[in-house]
């Protein structure tokens, strides 16, 4: 088996912008399925694993690199562990979503990237959703999960061993309502102070929520300092 992996981004073509760029991969001879967002350099990613133990968090380097532990030397670089869920129908598990709201598209296009799939942007006031779905292998790529039941627009598919199949498909949704529950501790990266929150342009965020449905979401967006201390 070789190394397959699809790369996507949502952009708005027109003014050469884009949100958060995904690598989804399955390393060679594995069936293991992983997700990382290229702007946080591969230190932060989601692990599908065979096993059916799923993870979020830091990986081992990027968690050496950046958490300082001399904070919280119990700090675990695993931010949530959950089981594979059960699938939403016959052969199909729905891994994730991600959500990227229109406002979310404002870091210039890079032309020197690697073959990637290009999402157009939603509308204004709407939301891109990108969900990666594992299912029973076909061989069909006309006939991705969703297609018909939720009108999602094909992104790409590569088998992952013998017997199964991931797939990426996105579709518009309404802007999730997420009002901010005013709880939280902020954590800084080694080196990083309140500064560089307050004074950072175009400041993005990667968010990881759970879903009304206890689906399990990423969320893209954009962060706008309320006040300046």
């Amino acid at each position: 088996m070789s190394r397959n992996e699809l790369r996507f981004v949502v952009c708005d073509e027109e003014k050469s912008l884009r949100a958060a760029t995904w690598k989804l991969w399955t390393p060679k001879f594995k069936k293991d399925i992983y997700l990382a967002c290229r702007q946080l350099g591969g230190q932060i990613k989601m692990s599908f694993h065979e096993s059916g133990s799923w993870q979020f968090g830091f990986s081992k380097e990027g968690f050496e690199n950046i958490v300082d532990t001399t904070v919280n030397p119990q700090r675990s670089r695993h931010a949530e562990i959950w089981d594979r869920p059960a699938p939403v129908v016959a052969g199909v598990t729905l891994a994730l979503r991600i959500i990227t709201p229109y406002s979310a598209v404002v870091a210039p296009i890079e032309e020197s990237e690697k073959a990637i799939v290009r999402i157009p942007n939603c509308p204004e006031g709407m939301a891109t959703e990108i969900d990666i779905l594992i299912s029973t292998k076909h061989d069909d790529l006309s006939d991705w999960p969703g297609k018909n039941s939720m009108g999602t627009n094909f992104v790409g598919s590569y088998p992952v061993g013998n017997d199964e199949q991931v797939w990426v498909v996105y579709q518009q949704v309404p802007l999730p309502d997420m009002p901010a529950s005013g709880q939280g501790t902020v954590m800084y990266f080694k080196g990083k102070s309140k500064a560089d929150i307050l004074n950072a342009e175009n400041l993005k965020a990667i968010g990881f929520i759970l879903g009304e449905d206890n689906s399990k979401i990423l969320l893209d967006t954009l962060i706008i300092p309320a006040i300046k201390l």
